[in-house]
Protein backbone atom coordinates (compact mmCIF):
# COMPACT_ATOMS: atom_id res chain seq x y z
CA UNK A 1 0.00 0.00 0.00
CA UNK A 2 1.29 3.50 -0.88
CA UNK A 3 2.36 5.59 2.12
CA UNK A 4 1.06 9.12 1.65
CA UNK A 5 2.39 12.36 3.10
CA UNK A 6 -0.59 12.32 5.46
CA UNK A 7 0.37 8.86 6.74
CA UNK A 8 3.93 10.01 7.38
CA UNK A 9 2.86 13.12 9.27
CA UNK A 10 0.38 11.17 11.40
CA UNK A 11 2.99 8.58 12.39
CA UNK A 12 5.42 11.31 13.30
CA UNK A 13 2.80 13.12 15.39
CA UNK A 14 1.80 10.04 17.41
CA UNK A 15 5.22 8.41 17.73
CA UNK A 16 5.99 7.35 21.34
CA UNK A 17 2.75 8.93 22.59
CA UNK A 18 0.77 5.83 23.49
CA UNK A 19 -1.05 7.34 26.46
CA UNK A 20 -2.23 10.35 24.47
CA UNK A 21 -3.40 8.10 21.67
CA UNK A 22 -5.19 5.83 24.14
CA UNK A 23 -7.22 8.76 25.41
CA UNK A 24 -8.34 9.75 21.93
CA UNK A 25 -7.93 7.62 18.81
CA UNK A 26 -6.97 4.53 20.81
CA UNK A 27 -10.43 4.44 22.38
CA UNK A 28 -12.07 5.18 19.05
CA UNK A 29 -10.19 2.35 17.36
CA UNK A 30 -10.35 -0.15 20.23
CA UNK A 31 -13.02 -2.26 18.56
CA UNK A 32 -11.41 -2.81 15.12
CA UNK A 33 -7.76 -3.12 16.23
CA UNK A 34 -7.92 -6.79 17.37
CA UNK A 35 -9.56 -7.76 14.10
CA UNK A 36 -6.93 -5.91 12.11
CA UNK A 37 -4.24 -7.71 14.05
CA UNK A 38 -5.83 -11.03 13.14
CA UNK A 39 -6.09 -10.07 9.49
CA UNK A 40 -9.87 -10.20 9.53
CA UNK A 41 -12.57 -8.00 8.10
CA UNK A 42 -15.02 -6.42 10.47
CA UNK A 43 -18.66 -6.38 9.57
CA UNK A 44 -20.22 -2.97 9.39
CA UNK A 45 -23.78 -1.97 10.12
CA UNK A 46 -26.25 -4.81 9.63
CA UNK A 47 -24.08 -7.03 7.48
CA UNK A 48 -22.30 -4.61 5.13
CA UNK A 49 -18.61 -5.56 5.01
CA UNK A 50 -16.29 -2.58 5.38
CA UNK A 51 -12.52 -2.43 5.65
CA UNK A 52 -11.76 -0.67 8.94
CA UNK A 53 -8.48 1.19 9.38
CA UNK A 54 -6.73 2.77 12.29
CA UNK A 55 -5.74 6.39 11.87
CA UNK A 56 -2.70 6.70 9.63
CA UNK A 57 -2.73 3.02 8.61
CA UNK A 58 -0.45 2.31 5.67
CA UNK A 59 2.24 -0.05 4.49
CA UNK A 60 4.77 0.65 7.25
CA UNK A 61 4.92 -0.35 10.91
CA UNK A 62 2.55 1.02 13.54
CA UNK A 63 4.02 2.20 16.84
CA UNK A 64 3.92 -0.98 19.01
CA UNK A 65 3.08 0.93 22.20
CA UNK A 66 0.07 2.55 20.52
CA UNK A 67 -1.26 -0.82 19.32
CA UNK A 68 -0.75 -2.37 22.74
CA UNK A 69 -2.77 0.31 24.52
CA UNK A 70 -5.55 0.20 21.91
CA UNK A 71 -5.66 -3.59 22.19
CA UNK A 72 -6.03 -3.41 25.97
CA UNK A 73 -9.02 -1.12 25.45
CA UNK A 74 -10.71 -3.59 23.08
CA UNK A 75 -13.88 -5.14 24.49
CA UNK A 76 -14.46 -2.21 26.82
CA UNK A 77 -16.68 0.81 26.28
CA UNK A 78 -15.93 1.42 22.61
CA UNK A 79 -16.70 -2.22 21.78
CA UNK A 80 -19.91 -2.51 23.82
CA UNK A 81 -22.32 -2.16 20.94
CA UNK A 82 -26.01 -2.90 21.23
CA UNK A 83 -28.88 -3.14 18.79
CA UNK A 84 -32.40 -1.88 19.33
CA UNK A 85 -34.95 -4.17 17.66
CA UNK A 86 -38.72 -4.53 17.70
CA UNK A 87 -40.00 -8.11 17.86
CA UNK A 88 -43.32 -9.64 16.76
CA UNK A 89 -43.87 -6.93 14.17
CA UNK A 90 -42.89 -6.11 10.59
CA UNK A 91 -42.35 -2.39 11.17
CA UNK A 92 -40.32 -0.31 13.63
CA UNK A 93 -41.96 1.40 16.61
CA UNK A 94 -44.45 -1.39 17.14
CA UNK A 95 -44.19 -4.84 18.67
CA UNK A 96 -41.99 -5.57 21.69
CA UNK A 97 -38.73 -3.61 21.90
CA UNK A 98 -35.46 -5.24 22.92
CA UNK A 99 -31.78 -4.45 23.42
CA UNK A 100 -29.38 -7.05 21.97
CA UNK A 101 -25.70 -7.05 22.96
CA UNK A 102 -23.99 -9.31 20.39
CA UNK A 103 -20.48 -9.19 21.96
CA UNK A 104 -21.06 -9.29 25.71
CA UNK A 105 -17.90 -11.23 26.62
CA UNK A 106 -16.52 -8.65 29.10
CA UNK A 107 -19.74 -8.28 31.11
CA UNK A 108 -20.60 -9.87 34.44
CA UNK A 109 -24.14 -10.84 35.39
CA UNK A 110 -24.36 -7.84 37.71
CA UNK A 111 -23.41 -5.52 34.86
CA UNK A 112 -25.96 -7.15 32.55
CA UNK A 113 -28.69 -6.57 35.10
CA UNK A 114 -27.63 -2.95 35.66
CA UNK A 115 -27.58 -2.25 31.92
CA UNK A 116 -31.05 -3.78 31.50
CA UNK A 117 -32.42 -1.60 34.28
CA UNK A 118 -30.77 1.46 32.76
CA UNK A 119 -32.15 0.94 29.24
CA UNK A 120 -35.62 0.11 30.57
CA UNK A 121 -36.57 -2.29 27.80
CA UNK A 122 -38.84 -5.04 29.09
CA UNK A 123 -35.87 -7.40 28.57
CA UNK A 124 -32.30 -7.36 27.24
CA UNK A 125 -30.25 -10.26 25.86
CA UNK A 126 -26.47 -10.66 26.02
CA UNK A 127 -24.61 -12.94 23.60
CA UNK A 128 -21.17 -14.57 23.61
CA UNK A 129 -19.96 -16.62 20.65
CA UNK A 130 -19.36 -20.31 21.38
CA UNK A 131 -15.80 -20.88 20.12
CA UNK A 132 -15.93 -24.67 20.24
CA UNK A 133 -15.15 -26.39 16.94
CA UNK A 134 -18.21 -27.06 14.82
CA UNK A 135 -20.35 -24.42 16.53
CA UNK A 136 -20.07 -21.52 14.09
CA UNK A 137 -23.78 -20.79 14.49
CA UNK A 138 -23.90 -21.17 18.28
CA UNK A 139 -23.95 -18.39 20.87
CA UNK A 140 -24.32 -18.45 24.63
CA UNK A 141 -27.24 -16.24 25.69
CA UNK A 142 -28.27 -14.65 28.97
CA UNK A 143 -31.62 -12.88 29.27
CA UNK A 144 -32.45 -10.24 31.89
CA UNK A 145 -35.61 -8.35 32.70
CA UNK A 146 -35.86 -5.44 35.12
CA UNK A 147 -35.92 -7.77 38.12
CA UNK A 148 -33.08 -10.16 37.22
CA UNK A 149 -32.00 -13.06 35.02
CA UNK A 150 -34.58 -15.33 33.37
CA UNK A 151 -34.21 -19.04 32.65
CA UNK A 152 -36.07 -18.59 29.38
CA UNK A 153 -37.80 -15.85 27.37
CA UNK A 154 -39.13 -15.94 23.83
CA UNK A 155 -38.92 -12.47 22.37
CA UNK A 156 -35.25 -11.83 23.41
CA UNK A 157 -34.09 -15.04 21.72
CA UNK A 158 -36.04 -14.23 18.57
CA UNK A 159 -34.65 -10.70 18.43
CA UNK A 160 -31.13 -11.96 19.15
CA UNK A 161 -31.29 -14.42 16.25
CA UNK A 162 -32.37 -11.65 13.87
CA UNK A 163 -29.40 -9.51 14.91
CA UNK A 164 -27.04 -12.47 14.43
CA UNK A 165 -28.48 -12.98 10.95
CA UNK A 166 -27.92 -9.31 10.15
CA UNK A 167 -24.32 -9.42 11.39
CA UNK A 168 -23.21 -12.92 10.38
CA UNK A 169 -25.75 -14.48 8.00
CA UNK A 170 -24.73 -14.91 4.38
CA UNK A 171 -27.89 -16.62 3.10
CA UNK A 172 -31.52 -15.54 3.22
CA UNK A 173 -32.33 -18.48 5.51
CA UNK A 174 -30.17 -19.31 8.54
CA UNK A 175 -30.37 -21.45 11.68
CA UNK A 176 -28.91 -20.55 15.07
CA UNK A 177 -28.41 -22.31 18.40
CA UNK A 178 -28.72 -20.10 21.48
CA UNK A 179 -27.46 -21.77 24.63
CA UNK A 180 -29.24 -20.53 27.73
CA UNK A 181 -27.75 -21.42 31.14
CA UNK A 182 -30.29 -24.25 31.42
CA UNK A 183 -30.73 -25.53 27.87
CA UNK A 184 -30.16 -24.78 24.19
CA UNK A 185 -32.89 -23.54 21.86
CA UNK A 186 -33.00 -23.51 18.06
CA UNK A 187 -34.07 -20.45 16.07
CA UNK A 188 -34.44 -20.21 12.30
CA UNK A 189 -34.37 -16.79 10.61
CA UNK A 190 -35.35 -15.46 7.20
CA UNK A 191 -34.20 -12.19 5.65
CA UNK A 192 -37.19 -10.40 4.14
CA UNK A 193 -35.69 -7.05 3.21
CA UNK A 194 -33.46 -4.30 4.59
CA UNK A 195 -33.73 -4.45 8.35
CA UNK A 196 -36.60 -6.94 8.23
CA UNK A 197 -36.48 -10.55 9.40
CA UNK A 198 -38.86 -13.36 10.22
CA UNK A 199 -37.96 -16.08 12.66
CA UNK A 200 -39.27 -19.26 14.26
CA UNK A 201 -38.27 -20.38 17.76
CA UNK A 202 -38.53 -24.06 18.69
CA UNK A 203 -39.37 -24.03 22.40
CA UNK A 204 -39.34 -27.81 22.77
CA UNK A 205 -41.91 -29.89 24.65
CA UNK A 206 -44.43 -28.50 27.12
CA UNK A 207 -45.04 -29.67 30.68
CA UNK A 208 -48.55 -29.56 32.16
CA UNK A 209 -48.21 -29.01 35.91
CA UNK A 210 -51.76 -29.04 37.23
CA UNK A 211 -55.12 -27.31 37.28
CA UNK A 212 -55.49 -25.01 40.28
CA UNK A 213 -58.81 -24.26 41.96
CA UNK A 214 -60.33 -21.33 40.02
CA UNK A 215 -61.70 -19.84 43.26
CA UNK A 216 -60.26 -16.35 43.64
CA UNK A 217 -58.25 -16.34 40.40
CA UNK A 218 -60.56 -13.95 38.55
CA UNK A 219 -60.32 -11.44 41.40
CA UNK A 220 -56.56 -11.17 40.96
CA UNK A 221 -57.34 -9.36 37.69
CA UNK A 222 -60.39 -7.31 38.83
CA UNK A 223 -62.70 -9.81 37.11
CA UNK A 224 -65.70 -11.83 38.22
CA UNK A 225 -65.91 -15.65 38.19
CA UNK A 226 -68.40 -15.36 35.32
CA UNK A 227 -65.63 -13.75 33.21
CA UNK A 228 -63.70 -17.03 33.15
CA UNK A 229 -64.27 -19.31 30.16
CA UNK A 230 -66.50 -22.15 31.46
CA UNK A 231 -65.23 -24.56 28.80
CA UNK A 232 -61.50 -24.12 29.49
CA UNK A 233 -60.03 -24.65 32.98
CA UNK A 234 -57.13 -22.66 34.43
CA UNK A 235 -53.93 -24.67 34.03
CA UNK A 236 -50.22 -24.27 34.78
CA UNK A 237 -48.04 -24.92 31.73
CA UNK A 238 -44.25 -24.68 31.51
CA UNK A 239 -41.87 -24.13 28.61
CA UNK A 240 -39.02 -23.18 30.93
CA UNK A 241 -41.13 -20.67 32.86
CA UNK A 242 -44.31 -21.76 34.66
CA UNK A 243 -47.36 -19.84 33.44
CA UNK A 244 -50.87 -19.98 34.80
CA UNK A 245 -52.94 -19.92 31.60
CA UNK A 246 -56.21 -18.29 32.61
CA UNK A 247 -58.87 -18.41 29.85
CA UNK A 248 -61.43 -15.58 29.85
CA UNK A 249 -64.37 -14.64 27.63
CA UNK A 250 -66.35 -11.67 26.34
CA UNK A 251 -64.83 -8.27 27.10
CA UNK A 252 -62.97 -9.56 30.15
CA UNK A 253 -59.58 -9.19 28.50
CA UNK A 254 -60.18 -5.47 27.95
CA UNK A 255 -61.31 -4.94 31.56
CA UNK A 256 -58.57 -6.95 33.23
CA UNK A 257 -55.94 -5.33 35.45
CA UNK A 258 -53.67 -6.54 38.23
CA UNK A 259 -55.17 -5.60 41.61
CA UNK A 260 -52.48 -6.96 43.95
CA UNK A 261 -48.96 -8.42 43.73
CA UNK A 262 -49.20 -11.81 42.04
CA UNK A 263 -46.11 -13.58 43.37
CA UNK A 264 -47.71 -15.22 46.42
CA UNK A 265 -51.04 -16.32 44.86
CA UNK A 266 -49.30 -17.62 41.76
CA UNK A 267 -46.80 -19.55 43.88
CA UNK A 268 -49.70 -21.22 45.70
CA UNK A 269 -51.02 -22.28 42.29
CA UNK A 270 -47.60 -23.66 41.30
CA UNK A 271 -46.92 -20.88 38.77
CA UNK A 272 -44.45 -18.03 38.34
CA UNK A 273 -46.43 -15.83 35.95
CA UNK A 274 -49.95 -15.51 34.55
CA UNK A 275 -51.14 -15.31 30.94
CA UNK A 276 -54.73 -14.26 30.33
CA UNK A 277 -56.06 -15.87 27.16
CA UNK A 278 -59.19 -15.21 25.13
CA UNK A 279 -59.24 -18.45 23.12
CA UNK A 280 -62.15 -17.33 20.93
CA UNK A 281 -60.42 -14.11 19.86
CA UNK A 282 -56.91 -15.63 19.99
CA UNK A 283 -55.58 -12.75 22.06
CA UNK A 284 -53.61 -12.62 25.31
CA UNK A 285 -52.34 -10.26 28.03
CA UNK A 286 -49.49 -10.48 30.52
CA UNK A 287 -48.15 -8.18 33.24
CA UNK A 288 -45.19 -8.09 35.56
CA UNK A 289 -46.26 -9.64 38.83
CA UNK A 290 -46.41 -6.23 40.51
CA UNK A 291 -48.88 -5.09 37.85
CA UNK A 292 -46.97 -1.91 37.10
CA UNK A 293 -45.87 -2.90 33.61
CA UNK A 294 -47.81 -4.76 30.92
CA UNK A 295 -45.81 -6.78 28.44
CA UNK A 296 -46.30 -5.99 24.76
CA UNK A 297 -45.76 -9.54 23.46
CA UNK A 298 -44.69 -12.51 25.58
CA UNK A 299 -42.99 -15.28 23.60
CA UNK A 300 -42.72 -17.67 26.54
CA UNK A 301 -46.35 -17.07 27.52
CA UNK A 302 -47.46 -17.51 23.91
CA UNK A 303 -45.68 -20.87 23.81
CA UNK A 304 -47.54 -22.01 26.91
CA UNK A 305 -50.82 -20.75 25.43
CA UNK A 306 -50.14 -22.70 22.22
CA UNK A 307 -49.44 -25.89 24.17
CA UNK A 308 -52.59 -25.32 26.22
CA UNK A 309 -54.76 -24.75 23.13
CA UNK A 310 -53.38 -27.89 21.46
CA UNK A 311 -53.82 -29.91 24.64
CA UNK A 312 -57.49 -28.90 24.76
CA UNK A 313 -58.05 -29.49 21.05
CA UNK A 314 -58.56 -25.83 20.13
CA UNK A 315 -55.87 -25.88 17.43
CA UNK A 316 -54.76 -28.76 15.21
CA UNK A 317 -51.46 -30.59 15.63
CA UNK A 318 -48.80 -28.53 13.87
CA UNK A 319 -51.38 -25.95 12.78
CA UNK A 320 -49.95 -22.43 12.63
CA UNK A 321 -52.26 -19.82 14.04
CA UNK A 322 -51.99 -16.14 14.94
CA UNK A 323 -51.99 -15.00 18.56
CA UNK A 324 -52.31 -11.27 19.22
CA UNK A 325 -51.07 -9.26 22.18
CA UNK A 326 -50.15 -5.65 22.99
CA UNK A 327 -53.34 -3.93 21.80
CA UNK A 328 -53.89 -2.36 25.21
CA UNK A 329 -50.35 -1.00 25.38
CA UNK A 330 -50.63 0.83 22.05
CA UNK A 331 -48.11 -1.54 20.40
CA UNK A 332 -50.15 -4.33 18.78
CA UNK A 333 -48.10 -7.46 18.13
CA UNK A 334 -48.62 -10.67 16.19
CA UNK A 335 -47.14 -14.04 17.14
CA UNK A 336 -47.38 -17.17 15.01
CA UNK A 337 -47.80 -20.21 17.29
CA UNK A 338 -48.10 -23.96 16.73
CA UNK A 339 -47.83 -27.13 18.78
CA UNK A 340 -47.58 -30.80 17.85
CA UNK A 341 -48.86 -33.81 19.78
CA UNK A 342 -51.96 -34.91 21.63
CA UNK A 343 -53.33 -34.78 25.16
CA UNK A 344 -50.59 -34.04 27.68
CA UNK A 345 -47.78 -35.05 25.29
CA UNK A 346 -47.36 -31.73 23.48
CA UNK A 347 -44.21 -30.77 21.61
CA UNK A 348 -42.46 -29.29 19.96
CA UNK A 349 -44.03 -25.89 20.50
CA UNK A 350 -43.02 -23.12 18.09
CA UNK A 351 -43.42 -19.35 18.30
CA UNK A 352 -42.56 -16.99 15.44
CA UNK A 353 -43.06 -13.55 14.00
CA UNK A 354 -41.33 -10.58 12.43
CA UNK A 355 -38.37 -8.55 13.65
CA UNK A 356 -37.58 -4.95 12.65
CA UNK A 357 -34.08 -3.54 13.21
CA UNK A 358 -34.56 -0.02 14.59
CA UNK A 359 -31.10 1.26 15.53
CA UNK A 360 -27.79 0.64 17.24
CA UNK A 361 -25.46 2.38 19.65
CA UNK A 362 -22.67 1.86 22.16
CA UNK A 363 -22.22 2.39 25.88
CA UNK A 364 -19.75 5.11 26.82
CA UNK A 365 -19.30 3.68 30.31
CA UNK A 366 -20.00 0.31 31.92
CA UNK A 367 -21.56 -0.17 35.35
CA UNK A 368 -19.42 -1.51 38.22
CA UNK A 369 -18.85 -5.24 38.06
Amino acid sequence: MTVTAFDTSERRAWAAQADACAGSFGTLCAYPVPRLLKGRRDRGRYGDRDRVRTRGEGGGRTDPSTVAVATRNAGSVAAMRYHHVDVFTDRPYSGNSLAVFPEADPLTGAQMRAITQELRHFESVFLVRDTARGRSRTWRARVFDLAGELDFAGHPLIGAAAVLHALHGAADHEAWTLRLPGRPVEVTTERRGPGRYARLLDQGAAAFLGRPDPEGLAGLFALEPADLDPDLPPEVVSKGLRYLVLPVRGDALARARVTQPLDAPLARAGAEFAYLLDAAAMEGRHWNNDGLLEDVATGSGAGCAAAYLRGHGRIGSGERTLLRQGRFTGRPSKMTVSADGHGRAIGPVRVGGGVALVGEGHLRELPPS
